[in-house]
């Protein structure tokens, strides 16, 4: 809060005065601001100043998450590639399509920053100049489809409970499918063995191998 009265003061005066210094200095510089945070609820609390967020707030601009869309992963794709090479002193070319596909499929809940660390990871497991689908190591039981579940509360009226089952569902059962056994399975859930014996009664799993997600 503290801080936000001296940068409130300069944004309106675009002056500062160093640290024991007696006179102004006029700065001439733009101000781009970023958050991933509620700034009109941290207003509403009182943890963010309502005049700094006008002030700061002359020339929005909204940008969707990653898995809205998904278009832009190509391309975004291809940059990432091109800045890693010189890092990594490495030269690869291309994303096979089956792992593009597979990129497009994943939710990235950790927007285009993880899809950066993602790539860079892909890069180093590569043994050729073409990233496969074998070198991309994504959470499984992460690897929920978002917009899917928005859908069926949007436009289906499907109750919360019942998005949630599927959604739990489909996770216990990607995680099946990229583990060699329960015990493995549960272990990368983060829940106990019994645990994940008990949901995969109550959803009728009866193999470790999946069939594929639900739909309702």
């Amino acid at each position: 809060p503290f801080m936000q009265v001296k940068l409130l003061r300069f944004l309106q005066e675009g002056t500062i005065r160093r640290i024991g210094d007696i006179e102004e200095k006029k700065l001439d510089v733009r101000v781009i601001a970023t958050t991933n945070r509620d700034i009109e609820k941290m207003v509403g609390r009182g943890e963010f100043r309502e005049d700094l967020y006008y002030r700061l707030n002359v020339f929005p601009i909204f940008i969707p998450p990653l898995r809205e869309r998904r278009e832009d992963i190509p391309l975004l794709a291809r940059h990432f590639i091109a800045k890693l090479n010189p890092k990594l002193h490495m030269r690869i070319k291309s994303i096979s399509n089956e792992a593009m596909q597979k990129l497009q499929e994943y939710s990235w809940p950790g927007n285009i920053r993880e899809l950066e660390y993602l790539l860079e990871r892909a890069m180093l497991m590569a043994k050729g100049d073409q990233i496969q689908v074998k070198d991309l190591i994504i959470d499984s039981f992460r690897n929920i489809e978002y917009t899917k579940y928005k859908q069926l509360y949007l436009q289906k009226r499907y109750s919360l409970k019942q998005i949630l089952d599927v959604a739990e569902e489909n996770i216990i059962r990607e995680a099946l499918k990229e583990n060699h056994s329960i015990r493995m399975a549960a272990r990368a859930l983060g829940i106990s063995h019994p645990a994940l014996i008990a949901k995969m009664k109550k959803f009728k799993i009866t193999s470790h191998i999946s069939t594929g997600s639900k739909q309702i």
